[in-house]
């Protein structure tokens, strides 16, 4: 039975088991708002922050990262219980059962987590080495998109929420969150980097001092234009955008055609260099 994800959270002084407050209130069913419901229930029955919850934030990719609380399990089952409904019963019950589980195993702190990372890493490095499978660069970055997919993004996620928990104050996560750039781990080769960088500028979609962020280079003054390649031109727009540049357009040299060469007609040059002669002799 997993009603609602537990997580271990430092409140205080030590790790606690906690759920977030926003899952509780959807599974819970409540009629009112989520924010107008948790700022009620925190005046009416006195939950106090950094003992009965603590509140971060979280970036849901779509706009100003949201407001999320981490309730102790003890005020997720008052919370539950409160509500009077079978919904209620059932959620208190799973927390209680949730405390039985958590004296069972055991609580991993922030550090812990972060060495475990470091742990995880080299060993996903070691099969790699000792299983060349993948012959190909492809195959080699779809391994290890894979592992940040189902093995890093887990422990990122919950150290992102830990630094935006323990270590920004409230009026600070209003402005900052914690968040790994994970991008670095699937750069491929320096031809391929470039492919893709050309294509991203050509194309307008990312400029310059964009480019250079990602390679860890200092932005420089212009390089935040955006810019395209404008040399496929439609045919017709030919003189248009020579115009335009200011430039000329000179008309291709006339082809002799290969009636006139059947019918003897001396080309152009020929006849004025006659002409030429014939004045001469005079």
């Amino acid at each position: 039975m997993n009603l609602i994800a537990i997580h271990s959270r430092p409140i205080g002084d030590q790790p606690i088991q906690t759920a977030n407050a926003r899952e509780l209130h959807a599974f819970l069913e409540v009629g009112k708002d989520f924010s107008s419901w948790i700022t009620n229930r925190i005046e009416q029955f006195g939950f106090i922050a950094n003992i009965d919850y603590v509140t971060f934030h979280q970036n849901g990719g779509k706009g100003r990262p949201t407001i999320e609380y981490a309730v102790t399990l003890d005020m997720a089952k008052e919370l539950s219980m409160v509500e009077r409904t079978e919904k209620g019963k059932e959620a208190r019950r799973y927390f209680i059962e949730c405390e039985k589980r958590a004296k069972e195993q055991p609580v991993y702190s922030v550090a812990s987590a972060s060495k475990l990372v470091g742990e995880l890493a080299i060993l996903e490095c070691y099969k790699r080495l000792l299983n060349p499978s993948p012959s190909s660069q492809v195959a080699m970055l779809a391994h290890i998109a894979e592992f940040l997919t189902y093995t890093l993004r887990f422990w990122l996620e919950n150290i992102e929420q830990e630094i935006g928990g323990a270590l920004l104050t409230a009026l600070e996560r209003d402005k900052f969150y914690a968040e790994f750039n994970v991008e670095g781990l699937l750069r491929a080769d320096s031809a391929a980097r470039a492919q893709y960088y050309t294509s991203a500028l050509q194309n307008g979609w990312q400029n310059r001092n964009d480019v250079r962020k990602k390679e860890n280079l200092p932005p420089f003054q212009g390089g935040d234009v955006f810019t395209v390649q404008s040399n496929m031109i439609p045919l017709d727009q030919l003189g248009k955008a020579a115009a335009r540049r200011g430039g000329e357009i000179h008309p291709l040299p006339r082809l002799e055609r290969d009636s006139d060469n059947r019918r003897g007609a001396q080309p152009a040059s020929e006849a004025a260099a006659g002409r030429m002669d014939l004045s001469a002799v005079r």
